[in-house]
């Protein structure tokens, strides 16, 4: 089960809730992907809290950046900067779900 969620504090306690419940109903493994995690935050301490506080690790982050909102769906942030880094955060997080 792949859980993506935000630092939100209503996103993290349903999702919070939402593991509780899958735990109830079936024992899958289950990775945690914290999107849109604000650069200017620890990302260490960030990533501890919501583990301390959903008992369960965090597979990745992806960052958020205002470069992929200002393109507006107009062009892809591949085609404008394929070396950014929200792009190896995906590419990271793909590569540690299919190995």
């Amino acid at each position: 089960v792949i859980i993506v969620l935000t630092m939100d504090k209503s996103d993290i306690d349903g999702t919070k809730r939402m593991i509780d419940e899958i735990h109830e109903i079936i024992s899958m493994p289950r990775y945690l992907i914290l999107n849109k995690v604000p650069k200017a935050d620890n990302e260490a301490d960030l990533i501890k809290e919501v583990e301390v506080y959903l008992n369960q690790s965090v597979m990745a982050t992806i960052p958020c950046d205002c470069d992929i909102m200002k393109l507006r769906g107009s062009q892809t942030i591949y085609s404008t900067n394929p070396s950014h880094s929200f792009l190896k955060a995906v590419k990271k997080v793909s590569q540690e779900l299919f190995l």
